[in-house]
Parts: C-alpha cells; sequence; structure tokens
C-alpha cells in the first residue's frame, strides 16, 4: 500500500480527518495528518517529522480549499515532496479541491481531482489499485471512500463571511439509539436556534431558542424547515448539503430572505452546527403601484426560471428514473414467480444474490431525487408568492387579451393539478407519477411562457405614445420615421 502525506491548512483539519478516516476504513491506507496528535504528537520536532514524513509518502495530497487564504506552508511541503523523489514519485502529487475553485499555480500542471464522486473514484482505483497482500479492492471499497471524500472536500465550498445577519443551528446528537434520518419533529426536538440581533429582528423572534418553539417563528415566516431538516441529516451522514434554503418573507419589513449555507460541521460528539447568512433579495418592485409592464416582466422572470432550474433539471433524470422503476417492478414480479416455481422444483432454485443491496441503493437516490424536485418546485413557487405574483386575479387584470385570459386560467388549473401529484407521489415515493406531475408543470409553465411573451410583444410593439402635437414644431423633425410619426397619432389598442 502507497503511504500517503495529506497536506492541509489548520482550519480544514476536520475535513482531513474524514478524508483519512475514509481512506484508512474502506482502503487500510497509512495515512500522515500532521493536525492529529497521533501523528505528531507534543514536544516533537514538528518540521524535521514533516520532513521525514514527506520522505516516506509514496502520495502527497494537498487538501486546497480557498484561494483567499495563504498556503505558503501546504507549498513548501509540495516543493520539498517533489524534491526530494524521483519523477515516477513526484508525479503523485494530488490536489484535491472543491468544485468553484482552481488549484494553485505552483502545482496546476500536477494530477487534480475535483470534488466530484467519479473524478475521486477514478483517482483511487489508479493510487490504490491493490491491498498489502497484493490482491484487488472490491467496487464498494472504491465507491464509499469515493462519496465521503467527494462530500467532505465539496463542503468546503462554502465559507463563512461576515455578515449582519447570521443564524445558528446547532442539533445535539440525541440519544444512543436515535435513528439516522431525523424527522422534522425529531430534528426540532434536538435543535437549538440562536440568531443574532439583526437576524432576530428580521424573523421577529428572540436571539436564542429551542427548536420547538422556534418552529412558530418558522411558520410565521414560512421558513423552509424541510430543507433545514434535509442538510441536518446530510451532514449527519457526511454527504453533499444544499447551499442554501428557500427564501422566506419577514414579518417584520416583508422583505423576501435567502438562507445561505456558510459553515456546516459534524461535531465528535455526533452532534451538528451550522450557520446560516440571511441574505436579503432585492425588493423587485411595490406590488400595490406596479405597472402592467413590471408584473409581466417579473412574472417572465420567475417562469424562465422555473423552466431552467426544474423542468430542463429534472425531466430527463424523472423519466429515466420512472422507467427504472418500472422496470425493477417488472424484475421483481419475475423474481417472485420464480421463486414460487422454485418451491415446487428445489432443483431448479435461482442461485446468487437476490440484488437488495443494489435495490436499497436505486430506493434512497430514487428518494433524494423525489426531495430534490419538490424543494426546486418549492422554492419557485416561494419566489412567486414574496414577488407579489401570488394574485391569478392581478395576473388576470394585466393580461389584455382575452385569450390569453383563459389560457393562463386553464395552466392556473394544470398546475395546481400537477402540485397535487406531486405530493402524492413524495409520500408513496412513486417515480411515474412524479413524472407526471412534472409534465402536467411543464405544460402549466409552457403557457404562461407563452402568454407573458406575447404580452410584452405587444407592450413594446404598441406603445402607447401621447399626441405628436405635443411636441414643439422644431422637435418634431426627430421624430424621423414616419411608421413612428403615424404611431404617435394611433389610439391604444383594446385587443381581444
Amino acid at each position: 500500500m502507497p503511504n500517503v502525506f495529506l497536506s492541509h491548512r489548520a482550519e480544514d483539519s476536520e475535513t482531513a480527518k474524514t478524508i483519512r478516516n475514509s481512506l484508512v476504513r474502506s482502503l487500510c491506507a497509512d495515512v500522515f495528518l500532521s493536525s492529529d496528535a497521533k501523528d505528531l504528537p507534543g514536544g516533537a520536532d514538528w518540521r524535521k517529522t514533516i520532513e521525514e514524513k514527506l520522505k516516506w509518502s509514496r502520495w502527497l495530497v494537498l487538501l486546497y480549499s480557498d484561494a483567499r487564504e495563504n498556503w505558503d506552508w501546504c507549498v513548501y511541503e509540495g516543493a520539498f515532496f517533489l524534491g526530494h523523489h524521483d519523477d515516477a514519485v513526484a508525479a503523485n502529487l494530488t490536489v484535491l479541491h472543491p468544485q468553484g475553485t482552481s488549484p494553485p499555480v505552483p502545482f496546476n500542471n500536477k494530477q487534480v481531482v475535483l470534488a466530484k464522486q467519479d473524478d475521486v473514484d477514478g483517482w483511487l482505483r489508479r493510487a490504490f489499485a491493490r491491498d498489502a497482500k497484493g490482491q484487488p479492492f472490491q467496487d464498494v471499497s472504491y465507491q464509499s471512500a469515493a462519496g465521503e471524500i467527494a462530500a467532505a472536500v465539496q463542503s468546503l465550498a462554502v465559507r463563512p463571511y461576515a455578515s449582519e445577519r447570521l443564524l445558528k443551528v446547532s442539533v445535539s446528537a440525541g440519544a444512543q439509539d436515535a435513528p439516522e434520518e431525523l424527522s422534522v419533529a425529531g430534528m426540532l426536538q434536538l435543535a437549538t436556534f440562536s440568531a443574532d440581533a439583526a437576524s432576530a429582528d428580521v424573523m421577529q423572534t428572540v436571539r436564542e431558542s429551542k427548536g420547538e418553539n422556534f418552529s412558530k417563528v418558522m411558520e410565521a415566516c414560512r421558513f423552509d424547515v424541510e430543507g433545514l431538516c434535509d442538510v441536518v441529516n446530510a451532514v449527519r451522514k457526511r454527504t453533499l448539503t444544499p447551499t442554501v434554503l428557500d427564501l422566506f418573507k419577514s414579518p417584520r419589513d416583508e422583505r423576501g430572505y435567502r438562507p445561505v449555507i456558510t459553515r456546516a460541521d459534524r461535531l465528535d460528539t455526533g452532534a451538528v452546527a451550522i450557520e446560516f447568512m440571511l441574505t436579503q433579495i432585492p425588493l423587485t418592485f411595490d406590488f400595490k403601484t406596479s405597472t402592467g409592464f413590471d408584473l409581466l416582466f417579473h412574472l417572465l422572470a420567475v417562469t424562465a426560471r422555473f423552466r431552467w432550474e426544474v423542468i430542463e433539471v429534472f425531466a430527463s433524470q424523472l423519466s429515466d428514473a420512472a422507467k427504472k422503476q418500472e422496470a425493477a417492478g417488472k424484475q421483481k414480479t419475475r423474481t417472485k414467480q420464480d421463486a414460487a416455481g422454485a418451491l415446487q422444483d428445489p432443483g431448479g432454485a435461482p442461485s446468487g444474490s437476490d440484488g437488495s443491496d443494489i435495490a436499497k441503493r436505486e430506493a434512497s437516490a430514487n428518494i433524494l431525487l423525489l426531495r430534490n424536485l419538490q424543494r426546486a418546485v418549492n422554492n419557485a413557487v416561494n419566489e412567486a408568492k414574496i414577488r407579489g405574483l401570488e394574485s391569478p386575479k392581478k395576473i388576470n387584470d394585466t393580461l389584455v387579451v382575452n385569450e390569453h385570459k383563459r389560457r393562463i386560467k386553464k395552466a392556473d388549473k394544470c398546475g395546481s393539478r400537477g402540485l397535487e401529484l406531486l405530493e402524492t407521489a413524495m409520500t408513496n415515493g412513486d417515480l411515474k407519477l412524479a413524472n407526471q406531475a412534472l409534465l402536467l408543470l411543464r405544460f402549466a409553465n409552457y403557457e404562461y411562457l407563452d402568454v407573458v411573451v406575447s404580452e410584452l410583444s405587444r407592450l413594446l410593439r404598441r406603445p402607447q405614445l401621447p399626441s405628436i402635437e405635443l411636441l414643439d414644431p422644431e422637435h418634431r423633425k426627430h421624430v424621423g420615421r414616419k411608421a413612428i410619426r403615424n404611431e404617435f397619432r394611433r389610439p391604444p389598442r383594446t385587443g381581444n
């Protein structure tokens, strides 16, 4: 087995330990970690120890997280490693970094591994081809380590920033027999919320409160408590976490705020600590005084976002997953029939595994896909509400063409039915039904986009201009085109 030196900044020591533990547990690696007291005990000549370990190692892995930080010591370790090994070993210097960052310039021509499970998996298979006895590892060992390492490294992509509005959530580990997957109610029982003065003011609450009490505050704000629970569970299991939650509406100023995760840690005790920065959404327009153009413009923004962030992202994924689920159901039926036949004819009993582990992994992936879809849909719906677009009557009154009004009314019914089906699909884990729900939402979204674009085009093509007689004669010459001069004389249209 190759010896590994894991280079990192002190601030990333917890992530480095996660990587080391995963390599040791899954691939029996020998990993040196200077931030671990066992590897570098107090009183030791730390510099001499580090240089000896750099000579001892056959792989140097640089955990690189944030270009804004000082990396001088890590660059020194990398240069020392390169200077004390021949070309074959020196080629094993690897930079492991989250998506969204670039490797440091001194090492950008070395192996660069992005925090994506497939990329990490490929690197592990090259670096750890065989165990100490010369035997190849099983695929599950690489997959397990790759998933944990990719999630741990990607968590470094989100860094804490100074902010006026910080909300901290602490969730204790709970009893020893506490389930790994917490429900919303279970999470709130274990949670404590701490808000700075600005956050407490935005959410109209006290500075610190227990989760069960804070649930009333979140309910009043329409806070994404389910998304928060998903984040807590992801951190508990050390899997990839979302970087933002859905928008919520402040009871104080009725402005929209988006919780952005600035830090998410799983402590050695099993507890979870998460920090949110509450970013204010710009006030786009006053709903009471907005013009029809304003409303249509922002309606276009919301519907276009729904298309690209929901439909285009999930349509193919959901369709493929639904087909696989349907095929798996048919295979399960055939397996039961074969098993029934085997009871009558023991000699014909099928051999081998029934693939239960694969089925469990696929079921977990399907649940995650449905959750992500529902959160994306809810996020779009909540944003529409915060922008003041939740009133069908206001939207209908803005439309001029009667046919457009009829189409939007039908689209509303189609969309509402799609949301109902999606809720049912989530409850039953039914991908086929979820796919039907997304198709309904897709049709509704198409109608909204088509109508809004048509109405905006109409407004832009036919601006309601005042009489040209209001211009003094010496200025009329600047209105050059005859068609535009005629437009001044055209009365406003009342199209149907």
